[in-house]
């Protein structure tokens, strides 16, 4: 795992404070479990590695999900059932950590499919990408759907309609 990539997970755990983190891949980051271990109320779940069952099986919603050295190896149809079921049921926050390989089966395409966002626009090293999917940065709210203007108020006695 890349410097550059621990200083940003650092960083996120101090700014967003998960109480209860998911983690996906083969082995847990230091980071991740001296953050476990120096806040007592924090879950830390580790899972190795996912198989199409376990994908669609966890029935927890997690504060912070992230999956690390993991889709590069799955077959794309598991990657994608993978990140949906994180995305959409699974994690307030996801990060995917994605390291370029000959055979990539979740490059940037699928990312951006899946409603993911390129955290780092600079690679880490070998090519790494670092994608991040929060529901409050997906779909901003139009400016059009707020209280002040839901009447049109500047047509008033205008038109008739």
């Amino acid at each position: 795992m890349d410097v550059l990539f621990k200083a940003q997970l650092e960083k996120q755990l101090d700014s967003v404070s998960p109480q209860s983190i998911l983690f996906i891949g083969p082995s847990v980051p230091g980071i991740l479990v001296d953050y476990a271990h120096h806040n007592s109320r924090v879950e830390l779940c580790h899972i190795k590695s996912v198989r199409r069952e376990q994908a669609i099986s966890h029935n927890k919603r997690f504060d912070f999900a992230l999956v690390v050295d993991t889709v590069e190896f799955m077959a794309h149809e598991d990657a994608s059932l993978l990140i949906s079921q994180l995305r959409d049921l699974s994690a307030k926050l996801l990060w995917v950590y994605v390291q370029e390989t000959d055979n990539l089966q979740f490059g940037p395409e699928e990312a951006v499919a899946h409603g993911l966002v390129l955290r780092n626009p600079e690679n880490f090293g070998g090519g790494a990408r670092l994608y991040e999917f929060t529901l409050k940065s997906y779909k901003p709210v139009p400016k059009w759907l707020n209280a002040e203007n839901w009447a049109n108020p500047s047509r008033w006695n205008k038109a008739r309609w």
